[in-house]
């Protein structure tokens, strides 16, 4: 190793076992710890002199590793032409922010994305702060958040930049325009061209020279690129050349022929100049691919001339194409002039990280586990292939890894053993007959990229794949049960997984609606006393895939699956899913529950794992029931956004986000599901306490005869205007505006216009005719007289809390709000009181709380409940709180000018501990709430993303804010002093504290002392580990980044240390480690006992 970056690495604290790799000295753990599409990369074409990304060695089997991690390349004075590369190859990488280079001793650091200058030559040289890039600082986050924010904000990785290119181009070749002749091709014409293209570039930047043809010619990489380029002008040059690439590989690679409406068509004849040339200014970055418009269409510029297709993995290619696949926006041409008005292009594919994270848990472990390379593997959505590709690059390794303990050394392997491997362990299926053609192409290339040699690329031959391990088109739909691959899969492929991203939602064009309900008659009348029947909700295509792979299941054979879906399947309340959700507990043992919900929602800004798709995904890991198996424990995960993943994607998890749970509760209560994306065991009694209390507010609607109501629609299409109704007899009510203004608050309602000056407005925008009809109105009696207004929308502004208010008067609303009114239209005083109590129950924290905990849609999909929702939330009727309720309405409706604000703030909190006694709420509980309300609303909504404005929860905890430790310690002596102290001991509690974590030690002592809480300040990890004893300095380290807590026990002490953020400590953690603690504490006398 040289000096200079000997002592750059001292300095930054990196080493062998925090994440430093050294190329000559590491190579075989490089290819072992990385996926292998990086990993080859690194070591066979950038070849750097070393590489960082703290803890990637972190392992352990309780606990999900940090992933994502970007990565430090580091150089060693590179010779000038290894210098000149080091850009094409960074940019190419696409997983290295940093670039550090030692040149002639002195330490040049580079943006890893970004080039200098429009020339694309250079990286831009950046000016980062060393110690930003200390150990320490990467794993508490600081350091990537003071880089990214200075310099990598607007930056755009080589997968950004490619999907624009191909994506301006592919909509230029299929737009449908009169007078076009660019355009007007076939979308799978133009896949296949572009596709036929991308592999001969991959070809020619793995140095083939294609010796046995005389069209494309070159010396050099360079000039046969440039041949490509030229032979695009010439259109019977490129077809000539396309056959001989054809027929030189063979197999299933981009026919040159294709059906149109029906009838056989020769590529050659159907693609016009006009159409190559778009390729040729795409590949050469000229004309509208230097950033001009195509008919007012804005075309980024092309990034060809920088891009290296040895180094960018085909699954990056695939996955592009992936978001043409079945998307109509993609798919469709359209005329240039309405692309123009298009928004920017999102990428809808499954990101490789989240592969990665399935096959850990899945073909990994197994492969691991092997004494040879046997996996059959069945992706049956596999769309461009990504998970195909990923699993037959580590079927592959493995392979190679066994022949190396054979024949040792040796570390190729053959042509026939390559074919060998894919074609008894690879199978793919997609109802799309593209997909399969562009998972062809990914696994042919991922076969060629371990040959090393150009000329073994060069006389490599492909073989069919279709029908055979791969089935595409419409007569390949998953739930066409009398398709070939039923029988392979029933009778001859014994599968050991499936895994993939099955298609959410509806669509149309599957009959898996049709197979569940055939699916559920065959089962009920196979048994007539099965309880348990079969339905989807809301036609749920991935519930559908969940339970149709056990037909594909051979008996006995402990196949496991692994997919990506839709989150709201585990929380939709309607009642089909929940029935879907029963059924899939009954018949399968879930291993694993990943909800990614944190990382990809619609609620939370910034950024999410799907750049285009924010609902919220789940993996499922699960096997067909295993009655030997008497209680199945789920490994229920939640990743939270954090400040590791608000800059590159890094998913750390929590180690209160990982917990092990019996199944049988879930089938028990099918709100756990939720409860456990928020809470834990205490939440989970604690809703269960709350609903053992009969009384709900639907038991006292339909006790009292009330009914709830929503509002008008201004809109809606499947209403013609000839059926729309009169909305005369409400023109002089009271409306209830909370779009522009917010006339609905808690206990106020404030009304400043009439209904009719609102339908004017309405007809003004052109929502409704002349005759100011609406498509829907609600009878008048939930709008006449006294009414309980609750409404949809949360307040954002009182922290998420619900609105509702009683008024006395007539008024009409949107249905965004309902009432709660009488059937018969009169309201007793009883019922009066008994709105009141509801008003005050909906505006409560403990309702926040209990909506967060259970509602399918609040934290789960949307900032909105469902009216029904409100009706779920147990009752408590009092007089006093109907009493308090009234007043603050009285006190709200008169407080022109804020005078009653003290007088109002005092009834606000009588009425929340009013609350809080009618249903027996405990410390314990009250601290749930808090947490819920305080902390966990705020992660949710990410709200520590920002650099200003943090709320409190996110601050550290310094010498002027110590009493939310002081609490969490002191929530452990209120358990333990009586314990210790009747024993001649005190329990006391050491607590060190420094900026980046706080390690609080908790012992037995022989001596009494005046402090049973000592605070010491500003002591290192090292200095604190030392004093509690019984650790090691590097896997503290490293737990501390990679679960966010450690714990542990000595002989007469135990300790817990965390980050130092003051969330970390609320006391509502303080119970929940206090009972971990209890817990195996107890586990330990018994086993002495034992």
């Amino acid at each position: 190793m040289t000096s200079i970056l000997h002592r750059l690495f001292n300095e930054l604290g990196y080493n062998k076992e925090n994440g430093l790799f050294i190329l000559d000295e590491d190579e075989e753990k490089i290819l072992n710890v990385f996926p292998s599409r990086v990993s080859r990369i690194i070591t066979e074409v950038i070849k750097p002199y070393a590489i960082f990304c703290a803890d990637i060695q972190y392992e352990n089997k309780e606990h999900i590793k940090p992933f994502n991690n970007p990565l430090i390349l580091f150089y060693d004075n590179p010779t000038e032409s290894e210098y000149s590369l080091i850009p094409k190859h960074s940019f190419n990488l696409s997983r290295a922010p940093l670039v550090i280079i030692n040149k002639e001793n002195n330490i040049e650091i580079y943006n890893g994305f970004d080039f200098s200058d429009s020339s694309n030559q250079w990286l831009e040289l950046i000016n980062v702060n060393r110690n930003l890039l200390y150990i320490e600082n990467l794993r508490n986050g600081e350091g990537w958040r003071e880089i990214y924010n200075e310099y990598f904000t607007k930056s755009k990785t080589v997968d950004r930049f490619l999907l624009s290119n191909i994506t301006d181009a592919r909509r230029i070749l299929i737009a449908k325009e009169i007078n076009f002749p660019e355009g007007n091709l076939t979308p799978e014409v133009a896949n296949r061209l572009i596709g036929r293209l991308i592999f001969i570039r991959y070809l020619i930047d793995r140095n083939v020279v294609f010796n046995d043809q005389n069209i494309l010619i070159g010396s050099t990489k360079k000039e046969r690129q440039e041949a490509l380029n030229q032979i695009l002008l010439n259109h019977k040059q490129t077809y000539d050349f396309f056959e001989y690439i054809s027929n030189k590989f063979g197999g299933d690679l981009f026919p040159l022929e294709f059906e149109n409406q029906g009838l056989p068509f020769f590529e050659k004849d159907y693609v016009k100049q006009e159409n190559l040339n778009i390729l040729y200014h795409l590949l050469t970055s000229s004309k509208m691919f230097m950033g001009d418009k195509v008919k007012g269409y804005s075309v980024q510029p092309s990034m060809f001339n920088v891009y290296d297709f040895e180094i960018i993995p085909v699954e990056l290619i695939s996955n592009i194409y992936e978001s043409f696949l079945g998307n109509t926006a993609f798919s469709n041409g359209k005329m240039i002039t309405e692309l123009s008005k298009q928004k920017e292009v999102k990428a809808y594919y499954t990101p490789p990280f989240l592969v990665d994270y399935v096959l850990s848990q899945t073909i990994q472990p197994f492969l691991k586990k092997q004494q040879n390379s046997n996996c059959k593997v069945l992706d049956p959505s596999c769309g461009s292939g990504i998970f195909l590709v990923e699993s037959l690059r580590r079927i592959i390794d493995k392979e190679i890894v066994v022949n190396s303990k054979e024949n040792k050394y040796k570390k190729t392997i053959s042509n026939e053993k390559l074919w060998r491997l894919l074609e008894d362990n690879i199978y793919g299926i997609d109802i799309d007959k593209n997909a399969i053609e562009i998972t062809i192409f990914s696994l042919y290339i991922t076969l060629l990229d371990y040959k090393t040699h150009p000329k073994e690329i060069e006389n490599f031959e492909f073989r069919p794949l279709k029908d055979k391990n791969l089935f595409g088109g419409q007569k390949a739909d998953f739930f066409n049960e009398s398709n070939a691959f039923n029988t392979l899969f029933k009778k001859q492929v014994k599968l050991d997984f499936i895994v993939g991203n099955p298609p959410w939602g509806i669509v149309k064009t599957s009959r898996y609606v049709d197979y569940i309900t055939e699916r559920n008659r065959k089962e009920l009348s196979r048994n007539l006393k099965e309880e348990i029947s079969l339905s989807i909700g809301n036609k749920e295509i991935s519930q559908a895939f969940i339970v149709r792979v056990s037909d594909l299941i051979q008996k006995e054979h402990k196949t496991k699956i692994c997919f990506i879906v839709t989150g709201k399947n585990l929380y939709n309340s309607d009642e089909s899913a929940i029935k879907w959700r029963k059924y899939f507990l009954s018949k399968f043992n879930v291993h694993q529950c990943f909800d990614l919900f944190g990382v990809n929602n619609k609620v939370a800004g910034g950024k999410q794992i799907f750049d285009n798709a924010n609902q919220p995904p789940a993996i499922l890991l699960y096997s067909l029931k295993d009655n030997s198996i008497a209680n199945n424990k789920i490994k229920h995960i939640v990743a939270r956004a954090n400040k590791y993943y608000y800059y590159f994607k890094t998913i750390v998890i929590e180690k209160n986000d990982v917990k092990l749970i019996d199944q049988n509760l879930f089938i028990k209560d099918d709100k756990l599901w939720k409860i456990m994306l928020y809470g834990n065991i205490l939440d989970y009694l604690f809703i269960k306490k709350l609903k053992d209390n009969d009384l709900t507010i639907s038991k006292i609607i339909s006790k009292f005869n009330l009914t709830i109501k929503g509002g008008f629609k201004s809109k809606d299409s499947g209403i013609p205007v000839n059926k729309r109704k009169s909305t005369k007899e409400y023109w002089k009510y009271d409306y209830i505006e909370v779009e522009k203004s917010k006339d609905l608050r808690q206990f106020q309602v404030i009304s400043n216009k009439t209904f009719k000056q609102k339908l004017d407005e309405l007809y003004l925008k052109g929502d409704i005719q002349k005759d100011l009809k609406v498509p829907q109105i609600t009878e008048i009696s939930a709008f006449k007289g006294k009414k309980l207004l609750i409404k949809k929308g949360l307040d954002k502004y009182l922290n998420h809390r619900a609105v509702s208010a009683f008024y006395d008067g007539d008024c009409i609303f949107s249905s965004t709000i309902a009432s709660i009114v009488p059937v018969d239209g009169e309201m007793s005083n009883e019922v009066e009181n008994l709105l009141l109590c509801m008003s005050a129950i909906f505006n409560s924290k403990l309702f926040t709380y209990f909506l967060l905990m259970t509602s399918s849609s609040f934290g789960a999909d949307r900032n909105r409940v469902n009216f029904i929702e409100f009706l779920e939330m147990p009752f408590k009727e009092d007089i006093e709180l109907s009493l308090l309720t009234r007043e603050l309405h009285d006190l709200k409706k008169d407080d022109f000018f804020n005078e009653n604000r003290e007088k109002i703030y005092s009834i606000e909190n009588q009425i929340e501990y009013k609350i809080y006694e009618l249903f027996n709420i405990n410390s314990i509980e009250k601290e749930l709430i808090n947490y819920a309300l305080n902390i966990s609303i705020p992660v949710m909504k990410r709200a520590d993303r920002l650099n200003s404005n943090h709320l409190s929860i996110f601050e550290k905890i310094t010498e002027k804010n110590l009493e939310s430790i002081g609490k969490y310690c002191q929530t452990f002596i209120n358990h333990f002093s009586s314990r210790f102290n009747k024993t001649n001991k005190c329990f006391i509690v050491d607590v060190y504290i420094n900026k980046n974590f706080i390690a609080v030690n908790f012992v037995v002592s022989e001596e009494v002392r005046k402090d049973i809480i000592k605070y010491f300040f500003n002591s290192s990890l090292e200095d604190s580990i030392n004093k509690i004893g019984g650790l090691g300095m590097h896997k503290v380290s490293t737990c501390l980044f990679a679960q966010q807590d450690i714990r542990g026990f000595n002989r007469s002490s135990f300790y817990v240390i965390k980050p130092n953020i003051l969330k970390n400590w609320h006391r509502a953690i303080a119970h929940l480690d206090l009972s971990e603690f209890i817990e195996a504490i107890a586990k330990s006398e018994i086993k002495k006992t034992n």
